[in-house]
């Protein structure tokens, strides 16, 4: 059995491995976004691929390892009762299902995107199901990120202060008040290397002039920007997401698209369906297909667990609902909320 000093230093070691595969990924995908010859370039894909796949391979051993620490350091009697990652793996398949085809249908035939997440009220999981459309870009949710939060009351109602703070989120500071086209054009350059993940929160908490303005003078130059670049063939990702607390955003006189077909244009924010409670049948479901993760007090009574769940949770509010079945398994859902919904 490995002592915990050997296992940190695993963990220290696979951490600077980790860092310079990191690296390399970063440099060869930089190149091949500026590469002209093609055969240069399907040489690139390969080792971006083989790169990729040899850093999976170390983050999930580094992952295993600070398991076994973890394992170490917990007393016994708060140590969970079932795998963290197999946990979380599992949850992520629960719900959402509309919401998650819908999204990767677009990306899977564009490289931009915006995205309107909508419930009534936070504890429908909107953080959540970003965090889990994110993964679908990216596993290791590796992007470049810009959060504004357009409930804060400098952005509430004050476009000229939106600007600002957007203008500073992209690295161009207050200093001679960077114009639309200046902001854009920063996004633009990050998404020839990366992929760019633009959230903002609480877009409820603002007015409905200014998210009009934000998305005819932002998004919409912005993706027909990427558009008129997309057949570089990068293969980078843009997507905006806007998150709606309130249910109320999609009510607005705004344009949100409904379904996706041939007439949709990334210009267009995509609303997707609004998010609703967990059924009976979709929680009984769930915890069968899931019984080689989930505890056996929790397969072996599916229906009576689902009846206390909904009892528990105002008939399956969606974050309620996933905070009980943490609890179930012996998880604390607070103590793996950052690590969860690192956006």
């Amino acid at each position: 059995m490995p002592t915990l000093d050997r296992l940190q230093t695993k963990v220290e070691d696979l951490e600077y491995e980790c860092g310079l595969l990191t690296k390399k990924l970063r440099g060869l995908r930089r190149s091949r976004a500026i590469e002209t010859d093609a055969a240069v370039r399907t040489k690139l894909d390969v080792q971006i691929e083989e790169t990729t796949e040899e850093l999976e391979t170390v983050e999930q051993t580094l992952e295993r390892l600070e398991r076994q620490i973890n394992e170490f350091t917990q007393p016994a009697s708060i140590r969970p009762s079932v795998n963290l990652d197999q946990l979380h793996g599992a949850l992520l398949k629960l719900g959402y299902w509309e919401q998650q085809r819908s999204f990767k249908k677009v990306i899977k035939d564009h490289p931009v995107g915006a995205f309107l997440i909508q419930g009534n009220s936070p504890e429908y999981g909107q953080r959540w199901l970003l965090n889990r459309l994110a993964l679908e870009t990216s596993r290791s949710l590796e992007a470049k990120v810009v959060k504004v939060n357009l409930g804060r009351v400098s952005s509430r109602s004050n476009i000229p202060a939106l600007w600002r703070e957007l203008a500073e989120r992209v690295g161009l500071g207050r200093q001679n008040t960077p114009s639309e086209a200046e902001i854009v054009e920063r996004v633009h350059q990050w998404w020839q290397t990366q992929n760019v993940i633009i959230v903002f929160y609480d877009v409820h908490g603002t007015i409905e002039d200014n998210l009009r303005d934000l998305i005819n003078d932002f998004w919409a130059v912005l993706a027909n920007r990427v558009s008129e670049t997309a057949t570089q063939g990068n293969g980078f990702k843009l997507l905006m997401f806007l998150l709606d607390d309130k249910g109320s955003v999609n009510t607005w006189n705004l344009t949100f698209a409904k379904q996706y077909d041939s007439t949709w244009r990334p210009i267009i924010p995509f609303g997707l369906p609004n998010l609703t409670e967990f059924s009976s049948d979709l929680l009984i479901t769930w915890i069968e297909q899931q019984s080689g993760v989930l505890p056996t007090a929790i397969t072996d009574e599916a229906e009576t667990v689902v009846a206390a769940l909904l009892a528990n949770t105002d008939n399956g509010i969606p974050e309620p609902t996933l905070r009980e079945i943490c609890d179930l398994c012996g998880c604390n859902w607070y103590d793996q909320e950052d690590k969860w919904l690192k956006l």
